[in-house]
């Protein structure tokens, strides 16, 4: 028995830049952020009707519809997304507190002397 041969891979750099710029793309949109409203603003942006909830959303899906093109606007999309949803968080825990806090208002007499 001889000494065996290391297996090659050739990757093409076409395939790990694709991999490196549909990663972020698919993160993008699988932000849980992202509400129907942000869903219209994405789908006018790339000017194509998708069924993003649904089973045949997949990688090959993404690809076909050339939304790969538009990850940059994607991508600011999501990332709004998120900052509303942070606003709107920090919104709630500031109601929340103010609902549970009781305020002691007193009327104050106020005297007014001319001269």
């Amino acid at each position: 028995m001889g000494i065996q041969k290391p297996i090659k891979f050739i990757l093409r750099d076409t395939s790990v830049s694709s991999s490196n710029e549909t990663m972020p793309l698919i993160q993008d949109l699988k932000n849980p952020a992202l509400r129907p409203r942000h869903w219209v603003q994405l789908k006018t942006e790339v000017g194509k009707e998708f069924d993003h909830e649904g089973n045949d959303f997949t990688l090959e899906k993404i690809i076909d519809l050339g939304l790969d093109q538009y990850s940059t606007s994607i991508g600011e999309i999501s990332g709004a997304a998120s900052k509303e949803l942070s606003i709107e968080l920090a919104i709630k825990a500031i109601s929340s507190t103010w609902e549970a806090m009781e305020l002691d208002i007193s009327l104050i007499r106020i005297e007014v002397i001319t001269v």
